[in-house]
């Protein structure tokens, strides 16, 4: 589960380099952060299984609302390019 974690992290941090479209962009730091959350459960204690549900339970209100925000603006903000204009 460790390798899988710290394999998970690198794969999306490289994926995520060359994303422009800001839906691909939230995908891998999906994936960045399952990995993330993978670490923290393979240590097998109670404190990290601990911070992991707190951690999960605040990426999800956060991606809701990210994503909520998002998918209500604009076409034009479906790039990158507009956001940082």
């Amino acid at each position: 589960m460790l390798g899988s974690g710290v394999l998970s992290i690198i794969v999306a941090s490289v994926g995520a380099l060359v994303q422009k479209k800001v839906k691909r962009l939230l995908a891998f730091s999906a994936v960045s952060h399952t990995g993330f959350l993978l670490l923290a459960v393979s240590c097998g204690s109670i404190g990290s299984i601990k911070a992991c549900t707190f951690y999960l339970i605040f990426y999800i209100i956060m991606n809701l609302s990210l994503f909520s925000t998002i998918f209500s603006a604009t076409t034009q903000t479906q790039y990158l390019k507009y956001l940082v204009n």
